[in-house]
């Protein structure tokens, strides 16, 4: 059944195509007497404009700035003893990683050299006893005990100090 339906839309389509060329013959000799038909030439397409290699950003002096706010961030925090909200000014990846920076982390950065802080947020280099630059959990810090006096351990120096 299948292959007599097929058979005969086949047919249809063959008589559809002998319908239109017979009908079309007049209008194409016509067209072929008056002559070829004139058509706009097609635009060139223009050439590429010759680009020059964008000179790489030197973010030298961003990451100097996000390393000094580091710093003082986590002075902050120590003086606070909890750390302190991050800035929001500050690129996403070093926000998430410095909210999870643990007390000693934070001592570490404020006792490295500026340099050493740029290397590491800008991954250069790692800074030791500082995590890698990723993202990590908000930290809660233990309160910490404040310092004996160091003037109560020698009673000799306690003594002379209230002497004067």
């Amino acid at each position: 059944m299948r292959s007599v339906i097929s058979t005969i839309m086949s047919a249809f389509k063959a008589l559809a195509r002998v319908g239109l060329a017979l009908v079309s013959a007049p209008f194409r000799m016509l067209s072929g007497a008056v002559g070829p038909v004139t058509r706009e030439p097609i635009p060139e397409v223009a050439p590429p404009v010759e680009t020059t290699p964008e000179a790489p950003v030197d973010h030298t002096e961003t990451y100097r700035k996000i390393a000094i706010a580091l710093q003082g961030w986590a002075a902050e925090s120590i003086l606070a003893d909890e750390p302190q909200p991050v800035p929001t000014s500050w690129p996403r990846s070093v926000q998430v990683w410095a909210q999870g920076l643990d007390r000693e982390e934070a001592f570490a950065i404020i006792d490295a050299p500026e340099s050493a802080v740029v290397g590491h947020i800008s991954s250069l280099f790692a800074m030791p006893r500082v995590r890698a630059l990723q993202s990590l959990r908000t930290a809660k810090w233990a309160k910490q005990e404040p310092m004996s006096d160091p003037c109560s351990a020698v009673p000799g120096l306690a003594a002379t100090a209230a002497a004067l």
